[in-house]
């Protein structure tokens, strides 16, 4: 196999793959998008970070990968800072498979530097071990919201 080919077909890690593929239930997916809408818009860094193994994997839109839940903790603080006031996020489970999440979020908040209302949407994956993320990958894009 070439390099090229290499970099088209790298895949999630084997010891992440290995965490699944455990069934969780619908009504069990649902709580657990819940809880991370609910997280989301308190803002709490901490109990957000509750929500991912130690050794998690995230990947968020151009940002570098990163590694361990220690490697994502500045990531999470600047993202949940007090930049935003009356953040507001809504999160929906759009798909299942074993313990693979699909999700859909929408944002709502005022930047606190400029006083503008902002919007956004995002799309994510969520690979599960138990009922944490072990692998988070996620694109993001916001805009001025419409008047």
């Amino acid at each position: 196999m070439t390099m090229l080919q290499e970099r088209l077909v790298e895949a999630t890690e084997d010891q992440v793959l290995a965490s699944g593929p455990e069934e969780i239930s619908i009504e069990k997916a649902r709580e657990l998008v819940q809880f991370f809408a609910e997280v989301s818009t308190s803002l709490d860094a901490e109990r957000f970070l509750e929500g991912f193994t130690d050794d998690c994997i995230v990947r968020y839109g151009t940002f570098p990968e990163m590694r361990g839940k220690e490697k994502f903790r500045p990531f999470v603080d600047a993202m949940m800072s007090a930049k935003m006031k009356n953040f507001f996020c809504r999160k929906e489970l759009r798909t299942i498979n074993g313990n693979v999440l699909g999700v859909q979020w929408e944002n709502d908040w005022v930047d606190a530097d400029s006083g503008k209302r902002k919007t956004g949407r995002g799309l994510e994956f969520w690979i599960l071990r138990g009922e944490r993320i072990a692998r988070w990958d996620a694109v993001f894009t916001m805009a001025d919201a419409k008047s």
